[in-house]
Order: C-alpha cells, then structure tokens, then sequence
C-alpha cells in the first residue's frame, strides 16, 4: 500500500500482482465500503496475470478524512481527486472496475481519462439527470442509510441484509459504514442534487453511449436497489456481449 497525494487529501492505493503485467484492472468502491469489498478478486487465480490496483476514496478506508469535507466530499471533487490518483500512476494501459457509488465515478470520469481501455461496472445505473433516479432506481427505505450521517446499528443491519446474504461481506460492510467519516454521507446526500441539475453535469447515459471503449455491466439477480428494465434499456453501443450480465444468486455486492 502507498499514500497517493491529492490536493484534498492523501489516498491510499493497493497493489497487487506488480511484477506480472503491465495490464492493470483498477477497482472502484462504493459509498461507505472501501478496497477490501474486492479482495475475492485480489485474491483470485483468475486475475493473477494482471496488475490489480484497488483505491480507497477520500474519507474511506485507511484514506485521509477530508480537512475541507464541505468542498473535497462533492461528486466533482471526488472525481478530481480519482482523476489525480490515476495520473499520478502513470498507467499505461487499464480497464476500470467500478461497484454502486464508484460506477458513477468511473462513469463521469471516463471522457477526461487517458489510456483506459474498458470499464466495467456493477450495481450502477447511469444516470441521465436527477429525475431519472426514480427510474433508475428501486424504491428500498434501507438505501437511505447511505445518506445519514449516523445511522444506527438497527439501520445498518437491516441495510446490509438488503445488500448481501454474505456474512463475511454484511461484516466487512458494516464495518465500513461505521469507520467512514461521517462528513462524506452528509455532503453527498446534500451534493448528489445540486451535482446532477448543474450545467457543468455530463450525462452519464450520453458518456456510455458516445464511448469507443468497451463497456461491461453486471447486475446480481437478487439485486434490490438498482432497476434491471431500467438498465436493460439502456443505449450502449460499445456493450459488452450485447447484453448486462447477470450473476445468480447475488444482490448488490455481486463480487
């Protein structure tokens, strides 16, 4: 692991199989998780041929907490800081893989990348603008969890139930959510508005749709949060197999 600095704080960046290749996936984790959530993937025989490297966002982690949480915490930000990071990487060929609230970074990111050659994302609907969450997503009270502060543990544990039947996993997550700062929710919920009405705001739909780069997304059958049909219809030239990949038996933590 290596401390990455960025104007808004230092991040935490973890590599794995460094001398195997100059190919690297790039992992992405969701809101209140952080790198740990892919260390089946780390782990696996079937990466091992390429260089894995897994950040923890801003305020997540073993990352800095924002000392300007009200600027460092917005969806832009964010982005920036993520950009910052994989340039100062210099790497020379990649391909993202992105979970939840990290697919909507990568996502954003993708049209001021260099050398990435494919995203892959999960649990992520791209979004158009702010009216297309109602679509996008699954009604489900315990997703609100995500945007409080402090939530209870009551709140937690009905939350990564509806996340994953894992029980390694609802411990891992669990876990995240209480030591991240608790800034980040707070701003987010308040930001992710005022983010998707701005007129600086991309839409994602149209980012996927006008990319040359492959795109793969993967859904879990028992997801209970983000919207299949919405997915479904989705205009992605560049879509992997033509079709979403649907993994069985899994939710919203299908890795």
């Amino acid at each position: 692991m290596k401390k990455i600095i960025t104007q808004f704080g230092n991040i935490s960046v973890y590599f794995y199989n460094t001398q195997k290749s100059n190919k690297t996936i790039l992992f992405l984790h969701g809101n209140s998780c952080n790198s740990q959530t892919f260390q089946k993937q780390m782990d696996s025989s079937e990466l091992e041929n390429y260089h894995l490297v897994a950040i923890d966002l801003l305020g997540h982690g073993k990352s800095d907490f924002a000392t300007n949480p009200e600027i460092a915490y917005t969806v832009s930000s964010i982005i920036e800081t993520v950009i910052e990071v994989i340039e100062k990487l210099e790497l020379t060929e990649y391909i993202i893989c992105a979970h939840s609230f990290g697919g909507h970074i990568a996502i954003q990111s993708l049209p001021k990348l260099v050398n990435c050659k494919g995203i892959l994302f999960f649990s992520t609907p791209p979004i158009s603008n702010l009216a297309s969450f109602a679509d996008a997503f699954l009604p489900n009270p315990a997703f609100e969890t995500l945007m409080q502060p402090h939530p209870t543990t009551d709140e937690i544990a009905v939350l990564v139930n509806e996340f994953t039947s894992n029980a390694n996993i609802q411990y891992l997550l669990s876990d995240s959510i209480i030591k991240t700062d608790t800034n980040f929710r707070k701003i987010i919920a308040q930001n992710i508005p005022v983010h998707f009405t701005s007129e600086s705001y991309e839409a994602e739909t149209q980012i996927l749709e006008n990319t040359s780069l492959p795109v793969c997304i993967i859904h879990g059958q028992n997801e209970k949060v983000v919207n299949h049909d919405y997915i479904s219809k989705l205009n992605i030239p560049t879509l992997f197999d033509k079709k979403i990949h649907v993994i069985e038996n899994t939710s919203h933590f299908p890795q």
